[in-house]
């Protein structure tokens, strides 16, 4: 293989590690108070499997959404989580919350 083709390999590797990087999961940012607290409220309703429970959440988060006691961002999260436990993938919702509590106290520390 000649130089040039070595390099536009090494070229485009390069480019592609970086949009992985990119678009890879990040994990959660901070949330508020009140983000907290209903990551607490998922924790339990996903570990009890609770979609009754889930969709209280989902409403309450909603209701906080329009009043600004949480974010844009911190619903989006909140209710990505909700989605999953409502669409029985308790699992991965589980260990969705789980990441966003670990997250706040790492952006903590």
């Amino acid at each position: 293989m000649d130089k040039q083709k070595i390099l536009a390999s090494l070229l485009a590797l390069l480019l592609l590690a970086g949009g992985a990087y990119f678009f890879l999961d990040r994990g959660y940012g901070e949330v508020g108070p009140q983000g907290y607290a209903y990551s607490k409220a998922l924790f339990m309703a996903c570990n009890q499997k609770d979609k009754d429970r889930l969709a209280k959440i989902s409403e309450m988060v909603n209701s906080d959404l329009e009043q600004g006691a949480v974010s844009a961002q911190e619903s989006e999260w909140l209710l990505g989580i909700v989605k999953l436990g409502l669409e029985e993938n308790w699992k991965q919702a589980s260990q969705e919350v789980r990441q966003l509590m670990n997250d706040q106290i790492r952006l903590a520390e």
